[in-house]
């Protein structure tokens, strides 16, 4: 991946568990706590920079979402997995904050340096090739996250420009990063600029003053940019600070402390209150030349776009709920035919027409250019824990971070006493003081291993592969092993639509590139699987006290099997189902038919002889068959329970007939039980007189001579609710099923004294009466 260019170190906020001291993702954080301490003492987590290690995963958004269609999964996860990956088409567009000046040229500064900069740390910059910029003119400050995600910040002043050789400029420039020595100057520049620099190459230095904000907010609708009254940037926004002045800075920083308590989730519910506070500050819309306010407001997120929006209340809903709120001004821009207006020199074109000819002229002005974003973000892999696989890597102060050579793999984590954290943000390798320090593979001066660990997800990335080839010591896999056998044919889990399966993806589509496996996909079929959640829809919690202990239910007398049961047939597989108190004993009931059929059975002498009971047993043998192979494990359990039902009616009728027959019926019964209750479909099975396990070839086969029944039910309605069933001959005509359906005597009593308009019938399914 380092390679390859796909893995880099960088300092970002993330979320931070001060009890197991390590970064968290935004799906490990539960209602503002660490999903491993969410009690109701457990701490609050916030969020701090962490130096982290990066899989660019975003190089591949593209592709991974040009491939979820022809996936064979269901369509809620591939639609999961398009909104994670989230691309949107639109434009970037640049407001000014505080007075504009015309920019001569531009200055790019990485994530890191821009923080710097806003901090007031930083107000010079060395280039190698000289800028388009003298002493008095302005440049357009811009943050390169990467070669296609650049955004302005700022505009500065240049206040001296100096050219002069490496050597002679200080390492403790003032208003520029700081070296220790002049090997580590050497060894910087050299990573930014290549090998060939020397400390006699000429580099120009540009010292800058600050004199505007640029908030770069990203939108999908261009068009109606002459409507946007207000601006929105996220809570966690680096510029922020900067926005606010000293008069709301008290509660900006309230609102961004309460704000890092809520997940990702809460935050873009569309159901949620929407919160927000001014900061004091005000852009410039470029297209009205209007003075409009900054808000900060926890419904735009940082990770999205450029984490700053124009907000258009007369036409988005989540603006228009903040602005009827905070009694903010919207400007209607699209009328109802989708023409705009007050729109300048735009108004009159079709609204899709003028989102290019806005964008034009915007790029034309160099004041915006036209964007496709992703709400996908680079994939952070690293953790400060113990146990995790080692990152193979050491940091020189001379040569920076350097591979750990092939011949030296595996790293091997050493044996430590203590597993707690170090201290210092580091996880407890870092007081391996033996295993820590080792000579630098390039220079051979003192270096230190990484002590952060790839997270579990790296692993269960890629594990797949490694089964199919576990004892190679050679190689990660035997890539003709492993194109014998993947794509994987069926993967059945749940919890992962989207991180654990996208990080999959991705990591098979790099092994693919590098010719590793055949297949880009990792799995031919996916289903999710759903999530039990409380009654009212929200997710069980310790914190909440809102969980369901499984042994109270089993002691409480309903067992083990009747709960299994239930959560099987409580919702389909791969949808989520609120708990029901009610739906334990339902389960309970059903087996206990199956049971008492059983016992009566067992109980009865031979009646006459009969193919009835066959005819109810093998329709659900095939049923449950087909339902068990996909997945569908409710509507089994309702074939089974439909099927115990008809038994219990034939049983009332003619005793229990046939009692070879009523054998395999319930004997085949049983063995489709067994799955959902293994318990009672065990103890059933001996009773039969049955030797062996009923998990053991015991799967009955269903006869298709027994599948075409002489007689259909027919359902009876009046003015469309159910009133009757009725047993008809599958030959009956149409005029005498709807005699008898207007003969049945619970019918009469809805159509008497009324008069019937319309007789409907659905042949071999319902018969509906309408009545005046």
């Amino acid at each position: 991946m380092y390679k390859a260019g796909l893995a880099y170190q960088d300092a970002r906020m993330q979320w931070w568990c001060d009890i197991d001291k390590t970064v968290l993702s935004n799906e490990q954080v539960v209602d503002g706590k660490c999903w491993r301490h969410d009690g109701a003492d457990d701490p609050l987590v916030a969020k701090k920079e962490i130096k982290q290690w990066f899989f660019k995963i975003t190089e591949y958004a593209d592709e991974l979402l040009e491939a979820t269609d022809a996936l064979d999964w269901t369509d809620t996860v591939k639609l999961a997995q398009k909104n994670w990956i989230g691309k949107s088409q639109g434009a970037q567009i640049d407001f000014v904050v505080g007075d504009p000046h015309d920019t001569k040229d531009t200055l790019k500064f990485t994530p890191e340096l821009t923080d710097m900069i806003l901090r007031g740390e930083k107000t010079s910059t060395v280039r190698l090739e000289a800028k388009d910029l003298a002493v008095g003119e302005y440049a357009l400050l811009q943050t390169r996250k990467s070669k296609d995600d650049v955004a302005s910040f700022a505009v500065a002043e240049i206040t001296q420009v100096r050219t002069m050789a490496l050597g002679q400029i200080p390492i403790d420039l003032e208003g520029h990063e700081q070296y220790d020595t002049e090997e580590q100057k050497l060894a910087d520049y050299r990573r930014y600029y290549g090998e060939s620099v020397t400390l006699d190459t000429e580099f120009t230095i540009y010292d800058f003053e600050l004199r505007s904000q640029v908030v770069a907010a990203f939108t999908t609708r261009p068009d109606t940019l002459f409507g946007a009254t207000f601006l929105v940037v996220a809570p966690e926004h680096p510029q922020l600070a900067a926005l606010t002045t000293a008069e709301q800075k008290a509660v900006v920083d309230a609102y961004v402390k309460e704000s890092t308590k809520k997940s990702e989730l809460e935050r873009m519910a569309d159901n949620k209150e929407k919160s927000g506070t001014f900061t004091g500050t005000y852009a410039t819309n470029p297209a009205t030349g209007e003075k409009i306010p900054v808000w900060t407001a926890d419904y735009v997120l940082y990770g999205y776009g450029t984490g700053a929006i124009m907000a258009v209340p007369a036409h988005d809903e989540r603006d228009q709920a903040f602005a009827e709120k905070f009694g903010l001004n919207a400007v209607p821009v699209v009328a109802d035919d989708g023409t705009l207006v007050n729109s300048g020199d735009f108004d009159g074109l079709n609204a899709n027409d003028a989102r290019e000819k806005i964008v034009a002229w915007l790029e034309e002005e160099s004041i915006g250019e036209s964007k496709t974003t992703f709400k996908i973000r680079d994939w952070s892999v690293s953790r400060q824990r113990y146990w995790g696989a080692p990152i193979p890597v050491v940091t020189c102060q001379k040569d920076g971070i350097q591979l750990v050579p092939d011949e030296d793999l595996p790293v091997v984590l050493p044996e430590l006493q203590n597993f707690a954290p170090s201290g210092d943000g580091r996880s407890a390798l870092a007081t391996a003081t033996d295993w820590l320090h080792v000579s630098c593979p390039k220079c051979g001066g003192p270096a230190e291993r990484e002590t952060d660990t790839l997270d579990t997800y790296i692993c269960s990335s890629w594990y797949f592969l490694r089964y199919l080839d576990p004892n190679n010591s050679e190689k990660i896999f035997d890539s003709a092993i492993a194109n014998e056998w993947m794509p994987v044919d069926f993967y059945n889990g749940g919890d992962h639509a989207t991180a654990h399966m996208i990080y999959a993806r991705f990591i098979t589509r790099f092994l693919h590139k590098l010719g590793l496996v055949n297949n880009p996909e990792p799995f031919k079929r996916f289903l999710f699987n759903g999530k039990v959640t409380a009654s009212d829809g929200s997710a069980f919690s310790k914190s909440k006290g809102n969980g369901i202990d499984p042994l109270e239910i089993i002691n409480s007398g309903y067992g083990a099997d009747a709960l299994r049961t239930y959560l099987m047939f409580a919702a389909p597989l791969e949808f989520s189902a609120r708990w029901d108190s009610q739906g334990v004993p339902g389960s309970y009931r059903f087996l206990n038919r199956v049971w008492t059929l059983v016992q009566e059975y067992a109980a009865a002498t031979q009646g006459d002889a009969s193919d009835a009971v066959l005819r109810i047993i093998h329709p659900a043998i095939r049923k449950v068959t087909a339902d068990l192979e996909d997945q569908k494990y409710n509507t089994a359990i309702a074939a089974m329970m439909k099927a115990t039902n008809e038994l219990y009616e034939l049983k009332a009728k003619d005793s229990f007939g046939d009692r070879a027959n009523w054998k395999f019926a319930l004997e085949s019964l049983v063995a489709l039980v067994a799955p959902f209750a293994p318990h009672l479909a065990e103890e059933l099975w001996h009773q039969l007189s049955n030797d062996g396990t009923v998990n053991r070839d015991s799967w009955p086969q269903w006869d298709d001579a027994y599948l075409v029944s002489d007689t259909m039910t027919v359902i009876v309605q009046v003015n469309g609710k159910l009133r009757a069933r009725l047993e008809v001959a599958t030959d009956l005509g149409k005029e005498s099923i709807e005699e008898l359906a207007l003969a049945d005597e619970h019918v009469q009593s809805f159509t008497q004294d009324k008069q019937v308009a319309k007789v409907i019938y659905v042949p071999g399914k319902l018969v509906n009466i309408v009545v005046k």
